[in-house]
């Protein structure tokens, strides 16, 4: 049976994700939490994929990955609009090459910046659904995973985190540090803990509860806030996308979550089930569009919108994204599609 918590905690992860990206005057004052959106929102989908049958894991695998192949293709031809809209107005900053496009394949790096910069996530999962499909064609896939979460989330601590410490913006090291695939880093890791949760849940849960999971969470958020206010008294650029602890606030959701099932659906687990998603890749669009005609909002409603476009955005979004899901069954319907 469905739990209908996982839904709705992926709504609120998507509303954590649109403030990542939309700016409010307020929003460095949540920063530190939202950064735990994208790698809750991996681990939730290495819990989901994982299945102690493998045929079925397989074929799960599979299916994603084409899904991932058709919306990575939609989504990055909804991007080339602003994109285009940026290059009309300043062609010689936004030039397109070969290298762009190399990085985009081997890097998973988004070609239509900057609105498109949250397109690495759908990328991401692309490469370690393959990656997870080709490991399961070997017997000792279980311990890669094992030895890959922990290693993986601690080489992204110390190349985004420790090394900016002893590095200025003008070295080449300080360049390169952007360059540590996002999908080594944080996807895989983040998935991979997900499918270990699932796959050893009931010994987990003989030592950790939901108590356990809650003090977890209240004591990892502390830690992330007091992360950002030494490295802004020190001076030090934070480079990487996730904070040290971010990873325990993800994990720490996602076991309460699991702890505290909820078997009937509602408004919010139906739109967190249908709409994250569209909301996760639709959102800084229509930022882009909102901010084109900002200029000639009535002053009552640009000042409302200064101090909740996050909210104003989301809303949008989940609308949006109602009128692509009704689009899209229909056309099913009529086999279009």
């Amino acid at each position: 049976m469905r739990n209908h918590s996982f839904d709705i905690l992926k709504l609120l992860l998507a509303l954590l994700v649109v403030f990542i990206h939309i700016p409010v005057p307020w929003r460095d004052s949540i920063l530190p939490l939202t950064r735990c959106a994208v790698p809750c929102f991996f681990m939730i989908s290495g819990y989901f994929l994982y299945n102690s049958d493998m045929e079925k894991m397989k074929k799960k695998l599979r299916k994603g990955i084409m899904r991932m192949l058709y919306i990575i293709f939609f989504s990055n031809i909804l991007y080339i609009i602003p994109w285009l809209n940026h290059y009309i107005e300043m062609p010689d900053s936004f030039q397109l090459g070969w290298c762009d496009v190399v990085i985009f394949f081997i890097l998973g790096i988004p070609l239509f910046n900057p609105e498109g910069v949250h397109l690495w996530y759908l990328q991401a999962y692309l490469y370690v659904l393959i990656a997870v499909c080709v490991l399961l064609r070997k017997s000792y896939y279980n311990r890669v995973l094992i030895i890959a979460v922990p290693l993986l989330f601690t080489l992204h601590i110390l190349w985004k985190h420790i090394v900016p410490m002893f590095v200025t913006g003008d070295t080449l090291t300080f360049a390169l540090l952007g360059y540590f695939p996002a999908y080594l880093s944080i996807a895989f890791p983040a998935v991979g803990l997900g499918m270990l949760v699932r796959k050893y849940q009931t010994k987990i849960n003989c030592f950790f509860d939901n108590k356990s999971s809650w003090a977890l969470l209240f004591a990892s958020v502390i830690m992330c806030y007091l992360e950002v206010f030494l490295l802004k008294r020190s001076g030090i650029t934070n480079t990487g996308d996730i904070l040290v602890f971010t990873p325990l606030v993800a994990f720490a959701l996602m076991m309460i979550t699991q702890f505290t099932p909820m078997r009937k659906p509602n408004i919010m687990s139906e739109w967190g089930e249908k709409y994250s998603l569209y909301v996760y890749i639709c959102h800084p669009f229509i930022g882009f569009v909102i901010g084109l005609i900002r200029e000639d909002m009535p002053s009552l409603m640009g000042s409302v919108y200064h101090w909740f476009s996050p909210m104003i955005i989301f809303f949008i979004s989940i609308i949006i994204s109602m009128i692509i899901l009704s689009i899209q069954n229909y056309l099913n319907t009529r086999k279009v599609l």
